[in-house]
């Protein structure tokens, strides 16, 4: 029998301060393609990361006395294609 996989990832993150009224979200989607014969060493996979190619994350903190804002650059969209042999 044949395999064929499909498995996603999503997740969604939001920053929000009331107080300063400073909100911040983002989102990531990966999802893979795997595909494998009934007894073969071999495996292929397609996978594609960052499928909403997603630029940055910007996170804000406030205090009395201070405030900090940081933007952290994510990696953009892309994909690998893998083969995998089992010994």
């Amino acid at each position: 029998m044949n395999s064929l996989d499909l498995a996603d990832d999503y997740e969604y993150n939001q920053f929000r301060n009331k107080s300063w009224n400073t909100k911040s979200n983002y989102e990531f989607i990966s999802a893979a393609l795997t595909y494998q014969q009934e007894n073969s060493p071999w495996q292929v996979r397609f996978s594609i990361m960052n499928m909403l190619n997603t630029k940055f994350i910007r996170r804000d903190s406030f205090s009395e006395s201070l405030i900090n804002s940081y933007t952290y650059f994510v990696q953009p969209r892309f994909s690998m294609l893998t083969l995998k042999y089992e010994l």
